[in-house]
C-alpha cells in the first residue's frame, strides 16, 4: 500500500495503511474527499484485498487496439461487403461517428466523471471510475476502460442506433464511433507515458496535463479539444 492517504483522516483517524483503499474512500466527507483526489501522487493503489479481483481490475493499454480493433474491421469489412451506400456516405457516416464519440467523451468527463459525489457509494463509485485515475495519474493498468465492461456498452450503443437509424447508416455511424473509442483510449495512454514534443499529440498532452495538475474543471476534451473550444471550456 503507498503511503497516499496523506492528509486525509476518517473520524480524526488515518486510513487503515494496510488494508484496500476501494471501499475505504467512501467513509471521505465530500469534501476531504474532493480534496484528496485532485492531489496527485505517484505509484498505483491496490483496491482489493483478492488477488484474484485486483487483477481483473487492471487493464493494459494494448488490449484496447487489439480487442476492439479486430471488431471494427470486421465492421469495416461487412460495410465494404455489403452496405449499398455510395463510398463518399460512407466515409462522412464514419468521421461523423468519430466527432459523435468525441462530442460523448466530452459530456461523460464533465458532467458524469467530474460530478461531485456526497455520499460512501457515490464517492466509491466515482473514485472507481475516474477519481482513482486523478489520484494516481501515472497508473498505466488503471488507465484504460476494461473490455469486458466495455462490450455491453457497446453492444448497447450499437443497438440503439439501429433503433434510431435505418440499418446501413446505424452501423457505420456506430463503427466511427468505435473508432473514436479507440482513438480515445490510446491517446489518453499515450499522452501518459510517452513523449509528444511536436504536432496535434503536443497540445493534446499539454492540455491533458493542465487538466491533472493545474486545473480539473477545464480541458475535458482528450482525443481533440474542438468541444471544450466549442463549450469554452479550454485547459488553462
Amino acid at each position: 500500500m503507498p503511503a497516499d492517504f496523506e492528509g486525509a483522516s476518517i473520524g480524526g483517524s488515518p486510513f487503515e495503511q494496510d488494508q484496500p483503499m476501494l471501499f475505504q474512500v467512501g467513509n471521505l466527507t465530500p469534501q476531504q474527499y474532493h480534496q484528496w483526489v485532485y492531489s496527485p501522487r505517484l505509484g498505483a493503489p491496490r483496491f482489493f484485498r483478492s488477488s484474484l479481483l485486483e487483477s481483473i481490475s487492471k487493464t493494459s493499454w494494448w488490449y484496447i487496439p487489439v480487442i476492439w480493433g479486430a471488431v471494427s474491421v470486421a465492421c469495416l469489412c461487412h460495410i465494404h461487403l455489403h452496405h449499398t451506400e455510395p463510398r463518399l456516405t460512407t466515409g462522412l457516416l464514419l468521421v461523423c461517428g468519430v466527432v459523435l464519440w468525441q462530442f460523448t467523451e466530452y459530456c461523460i468527463h464533465r458532467f458524469l466523471f467530474h460530478i461531485q459525489p456526497t455520499s460512501y457509494w457515490g464517492i466509491t463509485l466515482h473514485f472507481t471510475f475516474h477519481g482513482c485515475h486523478h489520484k494516481w495519474p501515472l497508473d498505466s493498468l488503471r488507465l484504460v476502460f476494461p473490455p469486458v465492461p466495455a462490450a455491453p456498452i457497446i453492444a448497447g450503443v450499437f443497438f440503439a442506433m439501429h433503433q434510431i437509424l435505418p440499418k446501413e447508416p446505424a452501423m457505420t455511424l456506430s463503427t466511427g464511433m468505435l473508432l473514436g473509442y479507440i482513438a480515445y483510449d490510446c491517446t489518453h495512454y499515450h499522452l501518459h507515458h510517452s513523449s509528444s514534443k511536436t504536432g496535434v499529440l503536443k497540445g493534446l498532452k499539454k492540455a491533458h496535463m493542465s487538466h491533472h495538475y493545474r486545473n480539473h474543471d477545464a480541458g475535458y476534451g482528450i482525443s481533440s479539444r474542438l468541444f471544450d473550444t466549442l463549450l469554452m471550456t479550454p485547459a488553462l
